[in-house]
């Protein structure tokens, strides 16, 4: 019943079959597992270019209003499954009331078309902003559409940390 020699191949069934199904299961539960760690990571969900609705929503509202919006801090991952979440922080320029709940509305309008479906928008109202504006080579000022670039702006809104923090 047992081998009796020191190399039997009876001796290494178990092992590699021990290994084969441990390969089998450790597979399965990795693609298992992605999609959570994903979750929890708060990553960009796939299929959302976060460019081309940062273009979208200053070429719209520029075409439809003629108004200037600077768009930063923006956030986007999905919370469970395929609910996905946004933040966004929207500045703009020169905007009546009138025109601002028109803006907001036009601007979840295009995050909705894009899949974000729960959207957190953060409007900030500014009266002159020389970030909006570039100077050509003659002196003229022209608006531009615009939004972040990797470089950090000042929201006009302090977190309550962020104000603690200035203090000391």
């Amino acid at each position: 019943m047992f081998p009796t020699g020191p190399k039997h191949w009876t001796l290494y069934v178990d092992p590699v079959t021990s290994f084969l199904l441990t390969m089998l299961i450790l597979g399965t539960t990795l693609k298992l597992l992605k999609v959570p760690v994903m979750i929890l990571m708060q990553t960009v969900p796939r299929g959302v270019d976060l460019e081309k609705i940062k273009q979208d929503v200053c070429h719209t509202i520029l075409t439809k209003y003629n108004a200037v919006v600077k768009i930063h801090d923006l956030h986007i991952w999905t919370l469970a499954g395929d609910q996905i979440v946004g933040t966004v922080h929207i500045k703009m320029l020169n905007i009546d009331i009138k025109s601002f709940n028109q803006i907001v509305a036009e601007a979840r309008t295009i995050f909705h078309k894009n899949g974000i479906h729960h959207l957190t928008i953060q409007p900030e109202l500014s009266a002159n902003d020389t970030s909006l504006t570039e100077t050509s080579s003659n002196g003229d000022s022209n608006t531009i559409l615009a939004y972040e670039d990797n470089t950090s702006e000042e929201c006009l809104l302090l977190c309550c940390d962020e104000a603690r923090n200035c203090d000391m």
